[in-house]
């Protein structure tokens, strides 16, 4: 049957129209939309191989595997401690061994301790041999980085080392010093004379009222996101 140019137009047009707006194809076009959304890779430098997806199109924090990890969505546990870390910086080098003793006392109580590396040059291979060089590896486990600087801009960190505490809920109760013993560049005492993060710790495991001394974290600051 032949079929004037005209009418096989409108009927190619029709047969376009009901295929689009079948089921089966819009759900097909809807998820081809979201892969394109969500198929994103996490801005890393010096990370050697290349880094897996992400798993959403909001930048999260990175395992040293390159994991996308989001620490802060479930807090199930007492609470959560995050230590902004640097490699190159010498006041976080000399507290790793108080970071190691406060881990050893309060996560068998139930608070979580993370080391947060934010310098987006800091690939994996370097933090992995900085957490063993200074015998961190006790908390291998919870050792991340903020490339992007998600966490840095959620807890308001400034400089390393530099000490966010959260409880269940999401609930930021301390920014500060681990303790007073840098009371301000160039100035250290050989003993703390208040340990502000260790009598926030005890406050939440004993239920008493936060201290907070007021203080901010003297240290290294955190360098602009590339």
């Amino acid at each position: 049957m032949h079929i004037p140019s005209g009418q096989s137009l409108s009927l190619a047009g029709s047969a376009r129209a009901g295929f689009f707006s079948s089921p089966g194809v819009t759900v097909a076009f809807m998820l081809l939309g979201a892969s394109t959304l969500v198929g994103c890779r996490a801005p890393l430098a010096n990370a050697g191989p290349a880094p897996k997806p992400c798993m959403s199109p909001v930048a999260t924090a990175l395992t040293l595997d390159q994991t996308p990890i989001e620490p802060l969505a479930s807090i199930s546990r007492r609470a959560t401690a995050m230590i902004f870390m640097a490699v190159e910086c010498p006041i976080c080098n000399r507290y790793a061994p108080e970071i190691q003793r406060l881990a050893a006392r309060f996560e068998t109580a139930g608070v979580d301790f993370w080391l947060v590396y934010p310098n987006a040059d800091e690939s994996p291979e370097v933090v992995r041999k900085h957490v063993e060089d200074y015998q961190l590896t006790a908390l291998s486990k919870r050792v991340i980085r903020d490339p992007q600087h998600v966490l840095v801009q959620r807890t308001g960190a400034r400089v390393t080392p530099e000490v966010v505490v959260y409880r269940p809920g999401g609930e930021q109760v301390y920014r500060g010093r681990i303790d007073d013993r840098f009371p301000a560049l160039g100035l250290d005492r050989r003993e703390p004379t208040r340990r502000d993060l260790e009598q926030v710790l005890s406050a939440i495991l004993d239920s008493r009222p936060i201290p907070t001394s007021g203080e901010p974290a003297v240290g290294c600051y955190i360098p602009p996101r590339p």
